[in-house]
C-alpha cells in the first residue's frame, strides 16, 4: 500500500471507529430561563376531576408549569401493557393552554419486587420500558421527565433509601427515555432536601452523601437539570434556603458538573398554613418571595407546593400547603377557594408579566432588591425585608415615575428625581416598582 494511501486509510478508520452520540450517549435538552410568569410552577394532584376548571384558574394565577405524578402503576396495571387514558385528557388540556409539564416517573408496581421501588434488573428495565412508552407517547407535548420523587427518604424509596439502586435506575430509565425520544428533557433526583444541608447532623450527613453518590453517575450528566427540594421550617425564611442551593452548585462543580449546563430547579417548595406553622397572610409572603428567589438563582422553573390543599384537618401540616382551599372546583367559586397566596401569585404574575431576574441591587438597609428587565429595556424591581422585620429604608430606584404595588396592597404612584432618594415602608411582603 502506498503511504499516502495508507494515511488516508488509517484516517477513515479513526472516524469511523469513533462512536457517535448514539441513544446511550445523548444527552437531554437544555432547558432554557423563561421569563416571568412563564417560570412559576405548582405541583398538582387533579386527574379526571374539574380538569378544564383548573388548568382555568392555573392560568389566571399565571403558571406556566405543573408537577405531576405519573405514576408506574396507574398505567401498568397489567405486566407489558400500558394505559394511559388515565392521563391523556389532562395532558391535553394543559399543552393545549400553553401549560408545560413536569412529570414524575415514580414508585414501585405490584408486577415488580412485589410493590417495592424498583431494584431488580427485572424491575429497573421494567420501569426504563414504562418511561420510554410515556415520553414516545407524549413526545410532541415537551414534557420534562423527572426520574422518581425523593428516593432519599423511606417515604417513597421502600424498603429504605439506597443511593446506588436508585443511580442504577436514573441510568437505565435516562436512557431509556432519551432513545424513545431523543432530545428530551430529563432531570432528577428530586431528593428531599436540603432544609439543612450544610448542618452536621445525621440527617444532613445522609442527604449529603445520597446526592454525592447520585453525582457520580452517568445519568447526571445527561440530565438537563437537577432538581431538589428546599423546604424550609416554618422559622425559616425562603432567603435562608440561598446558601444551601450554592452547597449543592460547589458539590457539582467538584463532580465536574457545571452548574450552567445543568442548572439547579426547585421542584417541590412551600409552606404549611396549618397550625403551629405560618398564617396565610405570611405564606403568601413567602409563596412570592420563593418564586422570586428562584428566578434570582438563574432557574429555568421553580415549583411552589401544593396547587390544593389535600384536606380539611387544620392540624394536617400535609393537608394545609395549598393556594387553594379544600374543596370541589365545581361547587365553589375561586373567590371561596382562594387563599391570599393565589391572590399573591396572580397579582405577581400580571405585574412581571415578561420581565426576567437582571441583577440584585446593593442596599445600605438589610433589604433584598431585585432588578428586572424585559425585551424592551424597561426595567422594574421588587424589594422587601429578608429577615421579616419592618422598617424604614431608602431604597435607590432610578429617577423616573414608578407605580409601587405593595403585593395584596395598594398602589401608589411616586416621581422620583434626579436629586431625590424614595424612603419608604419596607416589610416581609415584597413591593414591586415598574414604570408608570
Amino acid at each position: 500500500m502506498k503511504v499516502k494511501a495508507k494515511i488516508v486509510f488509517i484516517i477513515l478508520f479513526f472516524f469511523l471507529a469513533l462512536p457517535g452520540e448514539t441513544a446511550a450517549q445523548q444527552t437531554a435538552a437544555a432547558l432554557p430561563a423563561l421569563p416571568i410568569p412563564q417560570c412559576f410552577g405548582v405541583n398538582v394532584h387533579f386527574y379526571e376531576k374539574n380538569i378544564s376548571r383548573h388548568v382555568e384558574y392555573l392560568k389566571k394565577a399565571g403558571f406556566g408549569w405543573v408537577r405531576i405524578d405519573f405514576s408506574w402503576d396507574r398505567v401498568e396495571r397489567e405486566k407489558g401493557m400500558y394505559d394511559f387514558s388515565v392521563y391523556d385528557e389532562m395532558f391535553s388540556e394543559l399543552d393545549d393552554a400553553g401549560i408545560r409539564i413536569l412529570a414524575i416517573l415514580d414508585y414501585g408496581n405490584p408486577n415488580y419486587d412485589g410493590g417495592l421501588s424498583p431494584a431488580s434488573e427485572e424491575a429497573r428495565k421494567g420501569f426504563a420500558a414504562f418511561a420510554a412508552a410515556a415520553a414516545k407517547r407524549y413526545a410532541d407535548m415537551d414534557i420534562v421527565w423527572e426520574i422518581y420523587n425523593e428516593p432519599n427518604i423511606v417515604e417513597f424509596w421502600k424498603p429504605r433509601p439506597d443511593a446506588g439502586r436508585y443511580a442504577a435506575l436514573a441510568e437505565e430509565a435516562t436512557g431509556a427515555i432519551l432513545a424513545a425520544a431523543p432530545g428530551a428533557a430529563v432531570v432528577g433526583p428530586a431528593v428531599s432536601g436540603p432544609r439543612s444541608f450544610i448542618g452536621t447532623g445525621l440527617v444532613d450527613h445522609k442527604t449529603r452523601e445520597f446526592l454525592n453518590r447520585v453525582m457520580d453517575s452517568s445519568a447526571v450528566r445527561r440530565w438537563s437539570a437537577i432538581t431538589v427540594h428546599p423546604y424550609r421550617s416554618p422559622r425559616e425564611t425562603p432567603e435562608s434556603a440561598v446558601p444551601q442551593l450554592e452547597t449543592v452548585r460547589e458539590m457539582m462543580r467538584e463532580k465536574g458538573i457545571d452548574p450552567e449546563r445543568t442548572p439547579l430547579i426547585a421542584g417541590e417548595w412551600g409552606y404549611s398554613t396549618a397550625k403551629h406553622h405560618i398564617d396565610e397572610h405570611k405564606q403568601a409572603a413567602y409563596a412570592v418571595r420563593s418564586l422570586l428567589l428562584a428566578a434570582k438563582e438563574r432557574m429555568p422553573f421553580s415549583i411552589w407546593y401544593n396547587w390544593q390543599e389535600m384536606g380539611g384537618d387544620p392540624w394536617d401540616k400535609e393537608h394545609k400547603f395549598g393556594l387553594l382551599r379544600f374543596g370541589s372546583l365545581h361547587r365553589n367559586s375561586l373567590d371561596s377557594l382562594a387563599k391570599p397566596s393565589f391572590r399573591a401569585i396572580e397579582q405577581l404574575s400580571d405585574l412581571l408579566n415578561g420581565y426576567r431576574f437582571d441583577r440584585v441591587i446593593e442596599t445600605s438597609a438589610p433589604i433584598m432588591m431585585l432588578r428586572f428587565t424585559d425585551e424592551e429595556n424597561s426595567e422594574a424591581f421588587a424589594f422587601w425585608s429578608p429577615d421579616d422585620e419592618t422598617r424604614k429604608a431608602v431604597i435607590p430606584l432610578p429617577p423616573g415615575n414608578w407605580k409601587l404595588s405593595p403585593i395584596l396592597g395598594e398602589s401608589a404612584s411616586v416621581s422620583v428625581r434626579t436629586d431625590e432618594k424614595l424612603e419608604t415602608s419596607v416589610s416581609m411582603m415584597p413591593v414591586i416598582a415598574v414604570p408608570e
